[in-house]
């Protein structure tokens, strides 16, 4: 007869050494109650981590990004594809087209470093007027900058809002800027109207 005693069953958890920061524990056996189960607590070390890339972009709505589509129009227009009658043709047309827009995003883009600090709304303004505090020092050029950066933020900001309300119509984009922020789970679970943010809590609920 098969064996209905569910002690009987092994759990295996394998860890690494403990000085590679993923391995201390601890096994809360006094609270497991009937189940053959009991909660484990794992502590994993988390170190900084450097998350700088390096991007190639073309910032929207500048003289780049219309010099950029001219180029692409021009090269496209000049596509000869009235001999495409074998794949072979239509394979070097495909070719043609990708060194098209290679050669347009060669020639416009540029390489940007994008850091943990990096903002969406920081524009060449903001850039010059940052450089030119460092060169002088002085508290004048301090408030300039202050000054650029704000009025920097409220037009991005303000251009979000207007994208947001009035083009993808998707007002709920705008809820992560203003809604409360939400409790951990663990703040939010009750059982019999009593608050379990303790572990021996939520394992006996």
């Amino acid at each position: 007869m098969p064996n209905h005693n569910t002690n009987l069953v092994i759990d295996l958890v394998f860890l690494l050494p403990n000085n590679t920061g993923f391995g201390q524990h601890t096994l809360y056996s006094e609270i497991c109650k009937p189940s053959d189960h009991v909660p484990l607590i794992i502590e994993i070390g988390i170190g900084e981590v450097n998350t700088d890339i390096n991007i190639w972009s073309i910032k929207k709505d500048s003289e780049k990004e219309k010099e950029f589509i001219s180029l692409l129009v021009q090269g496209i227009q000049s596509l000869d594809t009235s001999a495409i009658r074998s794949q072979a043709n239509l394979e070097a047309s495909v070719q043609q087209l990708v060194n098209i827009f290679e050669n347009a995003w060669n020639t416009h883009s540029k390489q940007k470093r994008i850091t943990k600090y990096s903002n969406e709304w920081w524009n060449q303004d903001c850039t010059d007027g940052l450089n030119k505090y460092r060169e002088s020092g002085d508290l004048k050029h301090w408030k300039e900058f202050k000054s650029v950066v704000c009025i920097v933020k409220r037009k991005f900001f303000d251009n979000k809002i207007h994208e947001i309300a009035s083009s993808n119509k998707r007002p709920w984009d705008l809820m992560s800027w203003v809604r409360k922020k939400s409790l951990p789970a663990i703040e939010s679970i009750s059982y019999e109207n009593h608050p379990c943010n303790t572990l021996p809590n939520l394992w006996n609920m």
